[in-house]
């Protein structure tokens, strides 16, 4: 699976080096489904309201696999097609010293097959850094095997923190019992 987030600052100002970014993905896999919660959190550190700086006005485009079945999102949104991808959008105002929250909950299903690799690919929008959490939960019963270290481990859990300046890539490999 993948998702793309694309920011766009729409507010004619100079905030972007004010904005900090985090990235949450949580996705708890079952054996038919997966369930993937996207957390988009803002804060937008200028010092004031005043220009070049100001309030943070994103148009933030999230990118989701065509099958992907969209449950809720915490946010007004509309959602469009295109090519091989489903598009939400969102248009959020940032103001100064100011967070904000930003949840999608979606599912997708998994191979049929007794094992198989879950992939997770995360691209990163040029230019922008965020702080990236990714949790993996899977039932206790599957075997695992990944070649990237998480962070954390345990039985039926991964948990993988970074900056990302770049493209993520995660590959689990699960055995079903």
């Amino acid at each position: 699976s993948s998702f793309y987030v694309v920011d766009s600052n729409v507010g004619v100002n100079k905030v972007d080096a004010w904005i900090e970014r985090k990235l949450s993905y949580k996705v708890t896999l079952d054996n038919a489904r997966a369930q993937g919660e996207i957390t988009l959190a803002y804060l937008n550190k200028s010092p004031s309201n005043d220009w070049p700086v100001g309030t943070y006005k994103d148009y933030i485009r999230v990118y989701l696999p065509k099958e992907a079945l969209v449950a809720s999102v915490s946010s007004d949104y509309q959602i469009v097609e295109s090519g091989k991808w489903q598009v939400v959008g969102i248009m959020s105002q940032v103001l100064p010293q100011k967070p904000i929250l930003i949840t999608i909950k979606y599912s997708y299903a998994l191979p049929a097959t007794t094992s198989f690799i879950y992939r997770l690919d995360i691209p990163n929008q040029p230019g922008v850094t965020r702080k990236l959490d990714v949790s993996i939960n899977y039932p206790k019963t599957w075997l695992s095997q990944t070649q990237i270290v998480p962070t954390v481990a345990s039985t039926g859990f991964f948990l993988y923190n970074t900056t990302a300046t770049a493209p993520t890539k995660y590959a689990v490999e699960f055995l079903r019992r």
